[in-house]
């Protein structure tokens, strides 16, 4: 309804405008010929077809356009990993539903509630190293941390951040990518990339 309303008044703010430019630069219909007259209302007809088809093919583009956003949605939301993004305060600003389905919780209950509510206490500091680590290096590294679903049960996940500045390069975010690895680490199997923290920092390691 909104997004109607809000066309509207483009298409009238628009309507506006050509009406003054019209009023400033009148065509003298009177001193036309009927042969102008005639030309100029088959270019008013051409023109008329060219604007239908340039918003069908505007239609077009926005189908395209919402069918790949669509596609990336569902790519993101159930992907085989959870992914988050926190602000510079720790604040989860953005997550999939894999990663809430992770933690037991809906979606829009983890907006603007900080990570660290879902780490355990004693890896509580260790986020907060690696956190800091992040934000001020800058780079790629990885961390493994033992954390809390909503209804108390635990689990090990891996977590491997980035940090992204947004446009006007005035804050930054951090994007992770969240892994259970409850299985590998009971089962006491070593994988061929592991996370070793020292104080507390993850770095990705090739074993």
């Amino acid at each position: 309804m909104k997004k109607k309303e809000s066309k509207q008044k483009k298409i009238s703010a628009l309507r506006k405008n050509a009406e003054k430019k019209l009023k400033s630069d009148p065509i003298p219909i009177e001193k036309l010929s009927e042969a102008d007259v005639r030309k100029l209302a088959h270019e008013l007809q051409v023109h008329q077809v060219e604007l239908e088809m340039q918003n069908d093919e505007l239609r077009k583009a926005q189908i395209v356009i919402e069918e790949s956003r669509q596609e990336y949605t569902g790519l993101y939301d159930n992907a085989p990993v959870g992914y988050f993004t926190v602000d510079e305060n720790g604040l989860i600003i953005g997550v999939n539903l894999t990663c809430a389905t992770m933690l037991g919780i809906e979606r829009s209950k983890l907006i603007k509630k900080p990570l660290s509510k879902f780490i355990v206490r004693q890896d509580q500091d260790k986020y907060y190293l690696y956190c800091h680590h992040i934000f001020e290096k800058k780079e790629h590294n990885a961390c493994e941390l033992k954390m809390v679903k909503k209804d108390g049960t635990k689990f090990y996940a891996q977590l491997e951040c980035a940090v992204v500045q947004d446009l006007g390069g005035d804050s930054k975010k951090c994007m992770t990518v969240i892994t259970d690895i409850t299985e590998r680490k009971q089962s006491g199997k070593t994988s061929y990339r592991s996370a070793r923290c020292n104080t507390g920092i993850g770095r990705i390691y090739h074993t």
